[in-house]
């Protein structure tokens, strides 16, 4: 967490680092080469994923996998995020189709989880339907339709699909669906009808999710993208704390799946892996992000949850200790609650679970009474892990489209060109001085030019701030040289108004 020099990083004490300006032919930083943006800005590197799967034994390995898969699926589906929906996609690729299948023998639904899964595949191509030429969009649906006759098939020969009652009935509402399309193709109402009944077909399928997806509310909602304000404040960040957002991402979605439907496989996972990358991690991770407070409440919730269920079985004097922890979460969740519009209407839950929490340790023994209490107060955890689960709460996501859609396509332009960065209300703020010790009071900004991101108002300014600056300013640097070409077109490049004198000057370290 100290700012570390690179060159004692990387082993070699005696390297030099060159001037601000001067671009030189570095090898590829091994700690910097995947960070040049990562999720929720870049698709998924799940290989820790992976290798956490492969490093488990069967039979254990295949039912893990195949969970795993299916909470992202779910999770992805009620979402609507392409990034996790790009990492159900890649967690598939890095096994072999021999591992599925034995995965699936394996399973008891298995049936059922190969259906969700091409379920889940037909809807990524559905959405691609607009775009679609007459061709493409005919083989679209002809795909639809071939995929709603093998399930019906299969729930027909199967007896627990078959005692599913909704199936038929949502089988069909898609063909109505599809008839609508085939008669007039950009119907984008029978669109949208047909993707919400594939939606609750997943739902419906899905043995372990009985929970039908959302569909569209009234509250919009966006994922961080290079256009929020998170992508401002998490540009210049060490790469140790970019990589792992997704490990807090992936955690959380398979939390909010294990405490949703009451699954203690999925639980089980997501406290294994709570305990490799436990809330310090996940919280330094995720620091800077939209919705990360709600985050952390979300595994400490999940963390008590937890703990509540293995009370029962713990000493007296060892389960007091347990009960403050749970004391603890639920008074940090209240102070934020309290005021909180929308969720105030979960203190008086918490309220009742303090109480719980207040009689069952005052207990002597554990008695029929003791025990209820004890359930009551898992309840009401529940109740309140559950409202801070809904979409508008989770990672990356935002709720209110003001910052990038309320001020139009100019105001992204202006962005780019100026290179300030979004404030709350959706305005743009103007780049000062990075020195902590000027004044401020010049308007002739220039940039860095190897990091390209701290502003100076002149050489003597930088010179004082270098000391501070040196070791971010490479990591940047690194960084940058490691980006894609469309990262580097947006970040901009020219000083700050544009002067025709002040581009001439080149800023360096004393």
């Amino acid at each position: 967490e100290k700012s570390i020099p690179f060159s004692k990083v990387q082993g070699n004490t005696n390297l030099v680092e060159p001037p601000l300006g001067v671009v030189t032919n570095v090898a590829p930083n091994p700690m910097t080469v995947s960070s040049t943006a990562r999720y929720p800005f870049a698709p998924m590197q799940i290989g820790w994923l992976t290798a956490y799967v492969n490093g488990l034994r069967n039979p254990d390995r295949s039912i893990t996998m195949c969970r795993i898969l299916e909470c992202l699926m779910h999770s992805a589906i009620a979402s609507s995020d392409p990034y996790i929906e790009y990492a159900v996609v890649n967690f598939y690729t890095k096994f072999t189709v021999q591992a599925w299948g034995k995965a699936q023998a394996s399973m008891q639904d298995g049936v059922a989880f190969e259906l969700c899964r091409q379920v889940f595949e037909v809807l990524g191509l559905v959405r691609k339907y607009p775009g679609a030429n007459p061709k493409s969009r005919k083989m679209l649906l002809s795909l639809v339709e071939r995929l709603v006759d093998d399930i019906k098939s299969v729930s027909d020969a199967t007896k627990a699909l078959n005692s599913n009652k909704a199936i038929p009935d949502i089988i069909l509402n898609i063909r109505n669906h599809l008839d609508q399309l085939k008669d007039t193709p950009d119907a984008e109402m029978s669109l949208a009808g047909l993707m919400n009944w594939l939606k609750y077909l997943f739902s419906c399928l899905s043995v372990h999710h009985q929970h039908p997806p959302p569909f569209p509310d009234t509250t919009p909602t966006y994922h961080c993208s290079e256009d929020c304000e998170c992508y401002a404040r998490t540009r210049a960040r060490f790469t140790c704390f970019i990589n792992d957002v997704e490990k807090a991402k992936i955690i959380d979605c398979l939390m909010i799946t294990a405490v949703k439907d009451s699954d203690e496989y999925v639980g089980n996972i997501a406290e294994d892996l709570l305990h490799r990358f436990p809330a310090q991690f996940c919280g330094r991770a995720i620091n800077g992000l939209h919705n990360k407070q709600y985050t952390m409440f979300r595994i400490k919730l999940f963390d008590a949850i937890r703990i509540s269920k293995r009370l029962s079985t713990i000493q007296r004097g060892a389960s007091r200790r347990h009960f403050d922890t749970i004391e603890a979460t639920l008074l940090m969740v209240k102070e934020h609650v309290i005021d909180h519009p929308a969720l105030r209407t979960q203190v008086p839950t918490i309220d009742n679970a303090l109480l719980r929490i207040s009689e069952c340790r005052d207990a002597h023994s554990l008695t029929t009474a003791s025990m209820q209490k004890l359930y009551t107060l898992q309840f009401d955890l529940t109740q309140v892990f559950n409202a801070l689960c809904a979409q508008v709460y989770q990672l990356c996501v935002h709720s209110d489209t003001n910052a990038i859609l309320g001020g139009g396509a100019g105001v992204i332009s202006q962005r780019r060109s100026r290179g300030g960065a979004f404030t709350a209300d959706g305005t743009i703020s103007t780049p000062k001085c990075s020195n902590t010790t000027c004044p401020g009071t010049s308007t002739e900004l220039l940039k860095c030019s190897q990091c390209k991101i701290n502003y100076y108002c002149s050489v003597d300014c930088q010179k004082a701030d270098w000391k501070t600056h040196r070791t971010m300013c490479k990591e940047l640097a690194t960084r940058g040289r490691n980006q894609s070409s469309e990262l580097n077109n947006y970040i901009p490049t020219k000083t700050v108004p544009a002067d025709a004198n002040a581009e001439k000057l080149v800023l360096r370290p004393a």
